[in-house]
């Protein structure tokens, strides 16, 4: 009960308190005597505790934590430990033997094959300049590395073919002419062919991968009044650096390094071809030229040329066309590649030969004598060459210093070998041979002829 009802009931308390003084107070007579009044029951007064608005407590609502992405626990991976590796220990180098096991090739690539650069079947040129610094030499009166085709008064403009697929890696203008590089890579080394143009073909650009026989461009007209056209062409291993068709690294011999005989690597058509056309030539010096590229076609150097007949069919001459005389061997026909024996060709076998004998040597190997790589003997006097990876028909293998009668590629232990490739005309049969020491032996007074050819090989 609040203040003010228990204000209330003690005013009512007192009103009732005073009433029944009063009448106990007052005499009573039988005048007097009034009924009692019947009093109504005065009802408590009601009261209605007025609404008022509940003092509440101010609620005070929590202030929400700013909502934030869950952090997720973090996710505990076990360390991941590195393997150690093993430490890398370095062979005991071996004793120098001439390996014979013949391992993986590191890098290996077929020998690149060319064609001439113009269209056999359209107009053919008509004069051709022979090489002439092509091998290492230069020609008496001034030759240049190269072919020079001239055309009189063709029917038409002559066009310029690529020779290989390459790369353009320059085309430049040069004088009034054009200038197009190409590099061929992916074959045993990396080459490049060079053909000068009058007007080429707009849609290459340099950096543009042309396969063979790509149209290059129109072969220019220095003597446009008497209709007559020529070009220059050239082959040869690529030593120079080409950025963005720009030159920016020359050879040390010259802008593309060795020159290269075009000869050794043409298609079988393309050297029918050059061969007729050069038999037909007229130009005047061309009697210092007795055959394209001073004679390494035929496996000869400057030096022998001044002693060869080219009348007398009995010169004799060893060549390849896996590589010429006294370059690099290439390393597919080494322990470094797959290990297979090159082409070898022999020309002008003198008359009265009874068979071949053909024995590969390293002089310079670390041994007394050096080492023999492969002999082959009773070679039948009609067989004029052996293919890659093969052995002449007909003839018989002897053991080398490998102790096997397989051929054996070159493999020196240090420094650059030389390579010893030797064909013998003999006048009699041999039977049986056992050694290089042997066959020396049986043929020494029997050698009607003996031609040789030198390769280089060097590990890197």
């Amino acid at each position: 009960m609040n203040t003010k009802q228990v204000a209330i009931s003690i005013i009512v308390v007192a009103l009732l308190g005073s009433g029944i003084w009063w009448y106990l107070s007052e005499p009573i007579t039988e005048n007097s005597i009034v009924p009692e009044p019947v009093l109504e029951p005065v009802p408590e007064p009601i009261v209605v505790e007025p609404k008022s608005e509940p003092v509440l407590e101010p609620v005070i609502e929590p202030i929400p934590e700013p909502r934030s992405k869950p952090v997720p626990e973090p996710i505990v991976m076990e360390p991941v430990v590195e393997p150690i590796p093993e430490p890398i220990v370095e062979p005991i180098p071996e004793p120098i033997v001439e390996p014979v096991d013949e391992p993986e090739p590191e890098e290996s690539g077929p020998r690149i094959i060319i064609t001439l650069p113009f269209d056999p079947q359209s107009t053919l040129p008509n004069g051709m300049m022979p090489m002439g610094e092509t091998v290492h030499h230069e020609a008496e009166f001034g030759g240049h590395a190269g072919i020079d085709f001239q055309w009189v008064n063709p029917d038409e403009p002559p066009k310029f073919y690529s020779s290989a697929e390459g790369e353009i890696v320059e085309l430049v203008q040069d004088g009034n002419d054009w200038r197009i590089v190409l590099f061929h890579t992916g074959y045993d080394n990396k080459y490049y062919t060079k053909y000068n143009v009058g007007s080429y073909n707009t849609e290459l650009e340099v950096g543009d991968v042309v396969e063979k026989f790509t149209f290059l461009g129109i072969v220019p007209s220095p003597h446009p009044e008497d209709n007559m056209f020529g070009t220059h062409w050239e082959f040869g291993l690529a030593c120079a650096e080409y950025r963005n068709g720009e030159l920016v690294e020359e050879c040390r011999f010259g802008l593309h390094g060795p020159r290269l005989c075009p000869l050794t690597y043409f298609d079988e058509d393309s050297l029918i071809l050059i061969e007729t056309i050069w038999e037909t030539a007229k130009y005047k010096e061309k009697d210092q030229f007795p055959l394209i590229c001073n004679l390494a076609y035929e496996g000869l150097d400057a030096e022998a040329l001044a002693n060869v007949d080219l009348q007398n069919v009995e010169d004799f001459v060893l060549r390849s066309n896996s590589f010429e005389d006294e370059e690099r061997i290439p390393i597919r026909f080494t322990c470094d590649g797959i290990d297979i024996s090159p082409h070898l060709e022999w020309i002008g076998a003198p008359s009265g030969t009874v068979s071949f004998a053909l024995e590969m040597h390293d002089p310079d190997a670390p041994r007394s004598g050096g080492w023999t790589h492969w002999i082959v003997f009773d070679i039948g006097p009609e067989v004029t060459s052996v293919e890659v990876d093969s052995v002449p028909e007909g003839g018989k293998e002897a053991r080398n210093s490998f102790g096997r009668t397989p051929y054996g590629g070159p493999c020196p232990p240090s420094g650059t070998h030389r390579y010893v490739f030797k064909i013998y005309a003999l006048d009699i049969e041999l039977g049986s041979v056992s050694s290089l020491q042997d066959l020396h032996n049986k043929i020494e007074g029997h050698i009607i002829a003996e031609a040789k050819l030198t390769g280089l090989y060097s590990r890197r």
